[in-house]
């Protein structure tokens, strides 16, 4: 059984659905930092730029995740828990 890990805690997810509503919900809501870098930002739309300013696989693809519009090129494998 294949499991989704959030960045952040490490939690575990069957389905990419549960974890983006977790990530969302659980880390979002409360403070903007990006799960690579521990970086703060102060709105949602600076965390996003800092997503896609950066030239790495996760960062993207973490984007992908948190953005609605984008969520068909979300590459389920980089978030796959080991």
């Amino acid at each position: 059984m294949q499991l989704y890990e959030c960045p952040y805690c490490h939690n575990k997810y069957l389905h990419l659905s549960g974890l983006k509503s977790h990530v969302i919900k659980t880390h979002l809501l409360y403070g903007l930092v990006c799960p690579y870098c521990n970086t703060v930002y102060g709105t949602l739309q600076k965390l996003q730029y800092h997503l896609l300013a950066k030239d790495d696989e996760l960062h993207k693809n973490f984007f992908y995740l948190i953005t609605r519009k984008y969520r068909n090129k979300i590459n389920k494998k980089l978030l796959l828990a080991n």
